[in-house]
């Protein structure tokens, strides 16, 4: 199972249906990002994901996925709802692509300040590229159980 693959497959998809938006995997200028977002699920396959935006590109995704015009004002916590959407569509598509047959349980999306930390015994897998014009990372810290 490429995982990375499938990551990239679930978020492209969700920006292009969604967000109206393209993803370009490269490595992205140095830059602080201005918002993370998280969840975490549990299954054949179990972790967190990280997606972490820059102002710009979290008010286009935001705007685009609620429908606001960009002459209209962006509330924070319509946009903080709207990337923590976002989120929940790219992990719930990501699982459905990994084990389409199977069962998740999703944690509820959040904001965070800080990335969450790897844990003990997982993988992690990172997306970095341009939304755009935009730098945006995706940063996966996953496990399988044990065989």
């Amino acid at each position: 199972m490429e995982v990375k693959a499938k990551l990239r497959q679930a978020f492209e998809e969700i920006l292009d249906k969604m967000a109206f938006l393209y993803f370009e995997e490269e490595p992205p200028p140095d830059g602080p990002y201005d918002y993370i977002t998280k969840i975490g699920f549990e299954g054949t396959i179990s972790g967190v994901i990280n997606i972490f935006f820059t102002g710009s590109a979290g008010e286009q995704i935001a705007r685009n996925l609620v429908g606001i015009r960009p002459e209209d004002e962006l509330f924070p916590g319509t946009l903080e709802d709207a990337l923590c959407e976002f989120t929940n569509m790219v992990m719930g598509r990501t699982l459905t692509i990994l084990d389409p047959d199977s069962r998740f349980e999703m944690e509820v999306p959040t904001m965070l300040r800080e990335p969450t930390p790897a844990a003990a015994g997982t993988e992690t897998l990172t997306l970095e590229g341009m939304l755009e014009e935009e730098p945006c990372k995706v940063l996966l810290h996953f496990q399988r159980p044990p065989a």
